[in-house]
């Protein structure tokens, strides 16, 4: 019955409206008015600058655009950047005791929460992304990127911020990022780091991929928080290729799970929206 409990919510979160899947949930289940229980993570430090940026993918395959908000956290060794929903679920986790697993579900589905995160660490150099496919988590690392960026004399502001344009191919995308020297730190949203300044803009030349800086906050701010969660260990490589396949044929993951009456379920046989920053 746990297996199977996974597998709806994986299925409800890719098939069916996501608030009438939480609302059935919650109403029907009595292990949604079990006590939630935060999985202990583990907190990397006090973040000093915190940058939320608006995300618009776009797949020509979809009418509408993907729009997304997500965080970046920095401090003087690491930064982590991750969905801004989950953010502001931890939020109201740590100051809501009692919470029910079905409330932190109600929460998790209002905020449009997505699991995955990009660690940098300055001091090695090092990043880790962790991701998911389906219902299975992984973990990759990579060193930093040579972007070999391309600095020009453009320059423009952004959220109140005087910035300098720069310009690079990276992994099948040309880029233009928009930088602010007023901030010093060598970071930015996705992998993206390198520049004399915060990365506050990113898109690319196909106009597929846009972000862009809409807050940003500085002072003794929130815990960083990185999940503890058991994660498969992969490449980047074999993450993108597994992904792809998920994303075109979701339905070929879910083939041979039984229902709750023990009868095999039919999976719709449609594609997910899916345009990666990384098509390399």
């Amino acid at each position: 019955m746990k297996l199977y409990k996974i597998i709806l919510s994986v299925i409800s979160a890719i098939f069916v409206n996501s608030s009438v899947c939480a609302q059935f949930i919650k109403s029907n289940d009595p292990y949604y008015k079990r006590p939630f229980v935060h999985h202990d993570p583990l907190t990397l430090g006090i973040s000093k600058f915190e940058v939320v940026y608006e995300t618009v993918t776009k797949d020509k395959r979809f009418k509408n655009d993907e729009i997304d908000f997500r965080i970046l956290q920095i401090d003087d060794t690491v930064s982590v950047y991750r969905s801004y929903g989950l953010f502001k679920t931890d939020s109201v986790v740590a100051c809501t005791p009692g919470m029910t697993k079905g409330d932190y579900h109600e929460e998790y589905v209002a905020n449009n929460v997505t699991k995955n995160f990009i660690k940098k660490i300055y001091s090695i150099d090092n990043i880790i992304v962790k991701d998911y496919v389906g219902f299975e988590e992984y973990l990759y690392e990579e060193p930093f990127s040579d972007f070999s960026w391309e600095l020009t004399d453009s320059v423009k502001r952004i959220a109140g911020y005087n910035c300098h344009q720069a310009k690079t191919r990276f992994r099948g995308r040309d880029w233009t990022v928009w930088y602010t020297e007023e901030i010093p730190i060598q970071d930015g949203p996705w992998k993206f780091q390198g520049l004399p300044g915060l990365i506050l803009r990113a898109y690319d030349s196909t106009g597929d991929q846009y972000i862009t800086a809409i807050i940003i906050r500085k002072g003794e701010l929130a815990p960083i928080i990185w999940e503890r969660y058991l994660y498969s260990k992969t490449t980047r490589e074999r993450f993108l290729k597994d992904k792809r396949e998920f994303m075109d044929e979701p339905w070929k993951f879910f083939r041979g799970y039984p229902g709750p009456d023990g009868k095999i379920q039919e999976v719709p046989k449609r594609i997910r929206f899916y345009n990666p920053m990384e098509l390399e």
